[in-house]
């Protein structure tokens, strides 16, 4: 399984934090070396057959898509737009979890980033945590649903969709 190291790099392991850090000084193309050093020839390659549009879409356009978007959560309007609020923190995550007959346990200790809650989610539901995975899906596609459609879905719609989910993974691998 994981643990807590297993995601953590060294400070100074990058240099680069953006994908910009990886083009040559005068932006006339990729640095080669760094990136066949970072990535191995095969991830390089896919890297360098990758369009670049000298006239495509820049930052100004792309935050300019949903920029009267509130920050806040869009279904409680108390917690920060971020996935681990989306999946645990924001109270109709929290009612999915609980529907689902153990989530008080997922709900009870503090993280500081999402990966953690998730790690400790995998060790504390073990092979059970794997069938739950659709239920964490379907709590995002609800959040993604309730933004962008204006569909929200009461907590039980979300968890039964899920079970189905499951159902349906189960039938197929043992039919197949």
């Amino acid at each position: 399984g994981l643990d807590g190291d297993a995601l953590q790099l060294p400070n100074n392991a990058f240099l680069e934090v953006y994908v910009r850090d990886l083009w040559l000084q005068n932006h006339d193309g990729w640095n080669m070396g760094r990136v066949h050093y970072l990535f191995g020839n095969y991830l390089a390659c896919s890297i360098f057959d990758v369009p670049i549009f000298p006239h495509g879409p820049n930052d100004k356009m792309i935050s300019s898509i949903k920029s009267h978007m509130d920050l806040a959560c869009s279904r409680c309007k108390s917690g920060d737009k971020t996935l681990f609020h989306a999946l645990r923190d924001c109270p109709k995550a929290q009612d999915v979890l609980i529907a689902s007959s153990f989530g008080k346990r997922l709900l009870v200790n503090q993280y500081e980033f999402c990966i953690d809650w998730i790690e400790d989610f995998m060790h504390i539901l073990d092979k059970k945590a794997f069938k739950r995975l659709p239920m964490l899906w379907n709590i995002w596609n609800s959040r993604n649903n309730a933004i962008f459609r204006g569909k929200d879905e009461e907590a039980s719609v979300i968890w039964e969709r899920a079970h189905k989910l499951n159902d349906d993974f189960r039938i197929h691998n043992l039919s197949s």
